[in-house]
């Protein structure tokens, strides 16, 4: 379970980036600023939760 924490802002950042490549994937343009928002709060919140709970570990 600690293992889990320890690699959950790396899981956030990894979904953000699967959700960022799939429309270029299918072909699709991304033209929605939401989902480009969505992403972007998506990956900031990753980045602080690696970096909160790794100091919190360590």
């Amino acid at each position: 379970m600690k293992d889990l924490k320890k690699y959950l802002g790396v899981i956030i950042i990894l979904i953000a980036v699967i959700i960022l490549i799939t429309p270029a994937l299918c072909g699709n343009s991304i033209s929605s600023n939401v989902m480009l928002i969505t992403v972007l709060i998506l990956l900031i919140i990753g980045l602080l939760t690696h970096i909160f709970v790794n100091k919190k570990f360590k």
